[in-house]
């Protein structure tokens, strides 16, 4: 299942991306999202890109179905890779459990918008290999991604209004 989120910021690119990385915002975002876990595993210059590493681990509940073949809790490894100078990256999810059934990944991007605004946008691409449940879990994965980019972007552009 294909999907493209976009959002729009009262703020330039500049501060934006400036926010998305910000380690004090984080910490916020993590408990907007409702996350038991949102923390930098890793970062690595690799020359023209930088490779973050985010463990991510929601709070969610997981449908009975499910749970009988991925478990009690998902937790999943966020890996974007920077391209230097600009303000886009590409992302892939590696989840801790059917990591040979799942695929998940895209590009990330904020461009300028308007006089003075900024927009985010999200497409990706996932892929469930689960016979009779593919489908319902993409679908679960992309509307639970659009909520968090919903409420992840209202707090930004709190943020942006207070001026940081």
């Amino acid at each position: 299942m294909k999907f493209r989120i976009e959002h729009t910021f009262e703020g330039p690119p500049e501060k934006v991306w400036e926010l998305i990385w910000d380690r004090e915002f984080e910490k916020e975002l993590k408990e907007a999202l409702n996350l038991e876990e949102l923390k930098i595993i890793e970062e690595l210059d690799e020359g023209d890109t930088i490779l973050i590493r985010r463990k991510v681990t929601p709070k969610i509940s997981i449908p009975a179905a499910i749970k009988k073949i991925a478990g009690d809790k998902i937790s999943y490894i966020e890996e974007n890779r920077i391209k230097k100078g600009t303000f886009s990256f590409t992302w892939e999810i590696k989840l801790n459990t059917l990591q040979d059934r799942v695929k998940t990944g895209g590009v990330f991007y904020v461009e300028p918008y308007g006089e003075n605004g900024a927009k985010r946008v999200v497409e990706g691409e996932i892929k469930v290999n689960i016979f009779g449940l593919g489908r319902s879990i993409e679908k679960l994965v992309v509307n639970n991604l659009k909520e968090n980019f919903d409420k992840a972007t209202k707090l930004m552009n709190q943020k942006l209004k207070e001026g940081k």
